[in-house]
């Protein structure tokens, strides 16, 4: 087992949110990522040292990174296109 897949499984050990069928499926979910990225290259990882482009690859990997840079571009950069709006009670007008 190599290190990611060691302190993913670890997380989820040490953080057992949701029905036991939830925890397995992140285990599993989690298990599937950490092979896919050492299939790919990605060695010498840990849970700590996840990042962007990591997720980007296996984004890639699956063909869905279309839809999700764009989103993700626009969560980085702080656009008010994807902040929800909420209206105050009675003032009618968004925030």
């Amino acid at each position: 087992m190599d290190d990611l897949t060691y302190t993913l499984r670890t997380l989820c050990r040490r953080n057992r949110d949701g029905s036991h069928a939830t925890q397995a499926d992140r285990l599993h979910a989690l298990t599937l990522a950490s092979r896919q990225l050492r299939e790919m290259g990605y060695r010498q990882l840990r849970a700590t040292s996840l990042k962007r482009k990591h997720v980007d690859a296996l984004l890639e990997r699956s063909g869905r990174l279309d839809g999700v840079a764009t989103f993700a571009d626009a969560a980085m950069s702080g656009s008010d296109a994807i902040r929800p709006q909420y209206r105050h009670a009675g003032s009618g007008c968004a925030a």
